[in-house]
């Protein structure tokens, strides 16, 4: 058979090669007698990988085929594709994680730049309609941020000397509560004597008021020490402002060029202005209704001849975008403040009730009236807001909680694959 397959004259006379003959188990093989063109169609080259189309042609069937040069991050998220839960969760849990510290840590940075955020998607509205009375946007927002910074200016200078004065007296508000809470427990004489050793006390003498300074920073004094700090802050904030107010939708639309595929960028833009749409809506009516709450306290104090009643309407309109725990705190601190003022209790108890009767009716009828249930929180995802955003940002995450939470289900509500996620937020 060797000599047959080595003829050159039968080769040359045969139209077609001949397949190799298969030998018989006890006689070897010749080198010779295999066909080239068989052992080159069956050479690792030319062989169509497993999965791959059968008349696909094999460099570009060869080509798909992961290599040694593949990213490490290129075969995790092919991993993950594959739909192995084990490690989709380890790398879920490790992501959530990160963005957690993340958030604790940056907070630096990431503060201000929320707080312009928010700030931002609550003033556009009157750069747009400044826009439509043919006023250049970058003139319209430079107008908008100088009324914020007068308006805020304003308000910081009028009410910073009542608010000094009541911190002033606040190492002496142990003493002073004792004293109306003794004389409701003892008699006349019993309160006047114990009035008179407060005033002995408050009567101390230049060598013990000097050693009482010696001691420590008083109030004022700790709270200018941070003011830098905070006008630094502030000062990010406005420019971030101001950039966000007169570029931002440029800036979005740039981003959506790059991020989103052409077919998907009109829905995306629809998407987009419809979240942006509802979360001003829903800025704009919790930020009026809690000026209104604010100017109605404010108006209340005054009638009752509360001292410093701007300053209190100022607390309760601002501590109102926290729920449950700002009404609480403004409560108290209305009825230490009248307690340090009023002598008989019916006076010192009707502040705080009269701010307890307008809260109770924003709380349960007028909010919900204008927000209506479709923007209804669950109280236990406001809590654990509260927890989380207060241990990552301090005071000004515990305001901010409550818009986070909204922007996120409304966010949620919109985007279709989020959509069955919203129940978490209420």
């Amino acid at each position: 058979m060797a000599g047959i397959a080595n003829d050159p004259t039968r080769e040359m006379t045969s139209p077609t090669p001949r397949p190799p003959v298969p030998a018989p188990a006890d006689q070897a093989v010749d080198p010779g007698a295999v066909d080239p063109s068989a052992v080159e169609a069956d050479s690792p080259a030319t062989r169509t990988p497993e999965g791959a189309p059968e008349d696909a042609p094999p460099g570009e069937a060869t080509a798909s085929a992961p290599g040694p040069s593949e990213g490490a991050v290129a075969r995790l998220l092919k991993l993950i594709a594959r739909g192995d839960v084990e490690l989709r969760t380890a790398v879920y849990v490790l992501m959530v994680l990160a963005i957690l510290y993340t958030l604790y840590l940056a907070v630096g940075v990431l503060l201000p730049v929320f707080l312009a955020i928010f700030l931002s998607i609550l003033l556009h509205p009157i750069v747009e309609q400044l826009s439509r009375l043919r006023c250049p946007r970058a003139l319209g927002a430079g107008m908008v941020v100088a009324a914020l910074v007068g308006g805020l200016s304003w308000g910081v200078l009028t009410l910073s000397t009542p608010a000094v004065e009541w911190l002033e007296r606040g190492p002496l508000l142990p003493q002073q509560i004792t004293v109306k809470l003794e004389a409701l427990r003892d008699s006349i004489e019993q309160a006047r004597e114990t009035t008179q050793r407060l005033r002995d006390l408050t009567e101390l003498g230049d060598e013990a008021e000097t050693r009482i300074v010696v001691e420590g920073p008083g109030l004022t004094e700790q709270a200018l020490g941070q003011a830098r700090d905070l006008l630094f802050t502030l000062a990010i904030v406005v420019v971030l402002i101001f950039f966000l107010l007169a570029r931002g939708s440029d800036t979005l639309n740039q981003l959506q060029e790059v991020f989103v595929r052409d077919r998907e960028s009109e829905r995306w833009t629809r998407l987009m202005l419809d979240i942006k749409r509802e979360i001003s809506r829903y800025l704009l009516t919790i930020t009026a209704i809690n000026i209104t709450l604010g100017t109605l306290t404010a108006l209340a104090m005054w009638l009752i001849g509360m001292p410093s009643p701007l300053l209190w309407g100022a607390i309760a309109g601002t501590l109102n975008f926290m729920p449950y725990i700002g009404p609480a705190t403004t409560t108290t601190i209305i009825f230490t403040a009248a307690l340090l003022t009023f002598d008989g209790w019916l006076m010192i108890l009707l502040p705080p009730a009269t701010y307890l009767a307008l809260t109770i009716l924003e709380g349960n009828f007028v909010t919900p009236m204008i927000i209506g249930k479709r923007l209804t929180l669950n109280p236990i995802s406001v809590f654990l807001s509260f927890l989380f955003w207060g241990w990552a940002w301090g005071v000004a995450g515990v305001l901010m909680a409550v818009p986070i939470l909204a922007t996120l289900k409304i966010t949620f509500s919109h985007v279709p694959q989020l959509r069955r996620y919203r129940v978490f937020f209420g």
